[in-house]
């Protein structure tokens, strides 16, 4: 079972490095270890103390009676959606580099362990400088209910916005990373004439998600229907004419696409399910269902938690695509409305590149 492929790193400890350490024994031999480029392990390896708090690792140490190696910890290969629900604010400091640009503002999925945690006096006014930074290592990443969490345990609140330096210093390196900011994000979209859509961040300062960036990408709308400047944009009460197209308000919607017992065939698997998944065997928790109901279409696994006969958005089904490649899917399904016009919709696409 692969769960992480690492690659060596440098022999000086860095600043990442310096938290969060996976510590894997290496012989303490008088002889020199052979220390591979990449490792590929075949089990989970069990966490030590702080090493159980943390949500993802960023650098493992394996050390050695003659040296010590850190290997960086290679994530599965994965995908975002471009459109999410609940975002929020992630800012730096500008204090620090790249202090040439200043503080860069922009929007993350709240779920998505995208930004460092940086806390203010609760009850603090708008623009209060940050009194401390929280991690449990340099650089740590996480998602903005652990960020809260973090601030709670010191007796402060995740700051709404952040100008300059924390007055506890840099000690996490959240100067020159993205924060959370307790600050909504507004996500819209920008639908050209063509059908095609811009995605468009209120609340950023990156030139790639303003309003007429230039970046547009191709979308699924249901039964080809779109709002058009021509139309006066549907009559949507969430768009207004934007040049040739239209800016419009959006809403997301996710769910299962298949629930409760009743099993759907391969075919119709391979039909409606559009989201990738990794292997359940590198999931904790994970087991194939032996039930009857789960085994009667043999071209189809059904993954669930503990191995139940019940679907949710959590069950990951292996099936063969196109009758030949075997890949995972998730029972999710994303779509993203036009605000005030919701039979206008489009498919949630994927983005291949994290942002941040």
């Amino acid at each position: 079972m692969v769960v992480a492929m690492a690659t060596a790193a440098a022999t000086a400890e860095t600043a990442e490095a310096a938290g969060a350490r996976g510590q894997t024994e290496a012989p303490a031999a008088a002889a020199a270890c052979d220390f591979p480029s990449e490792v590929i392990l075949d089990a989970n390896l069990p966490c030590l103390d702080d090493e159980c708090a943390v949500a993802n690792v960023r650098v493992v140490e394996v050390p050695s009676a003659n040296e010590t190696v850190f290997y960086e910890y290679m994530r599965p290969a994965c995908v975002s959606l471009a459109f999410y629900a609940g975002a929020r604010q992630i800012r730096t400091a500008g204090a620090a580099w790249p202090a040439d640009i200043g503080a860069t503002t922009m929007c993350a999925d709240a779920s998505a362990e995208a930004a460092g945690t940086v806390c203010c006096p609760p009850d603090a006014l708008d623009g209060a400088s940050a009194t401390s930074q929280e991690c449990t290592y340099v650089g740590e990443r996480v998602d903005f209910a652990t960020a809260q969490a973090k601030c709670a345990e010191v007796g402060g609140e995740v700051c709404s916005w952040r100008d300059g330096a924390a007055a506890g210093g840099d000690a996490c390196g959240y100067d020159a990373i993205h924060a959370w900011l307790d600050s909504p994000c507004s996500l819209q979209a920008h639908v050209h004439n063509s059908g095609h859509v811009s995605l468009v961040q209120l609340n950023s300062n990156y030139a790639t998600t303003a309003l007429d960036s230039g970046h547009s990408f191709r979308v699924r709308w249901a039964d080809g229907e779109y709002p058009r400047a021509g139309d006066n944009c549907a009559g949507a009460s969430g768009c207004m004419v934007h040049g040739t197209g239209c800016l419009c308000n959006v809403d997301v919607h996710a769910g299962a696409v298949f629930t409760g017992s009743a099993m759907p065939t391969a075919a119709a698997a391979e039909a409606e399910l559009m989201v990738g998944a990794p292997d359940p065997s590198s999931v904790d928790g994970y087991a194939m269902c032996a039930h009857d109901e789960c085994i009667a279409d043999g071209e189809l696994q059904v993954y669930t938690l503990g191995g139940a006969a019940s679907l949710d958005e959590r069950t990951i089904f292996r099936l063969l695509w196109n009758g030949s490649r075997p890949v995972y899917m998730a029972n999710k399904r994303s779509t993203v409305s036009i605000r005030g016009a919701s039979h206008l919709a489009f498919r949630n696409p994927p983005q291949f590149m994290s942002i941040p």
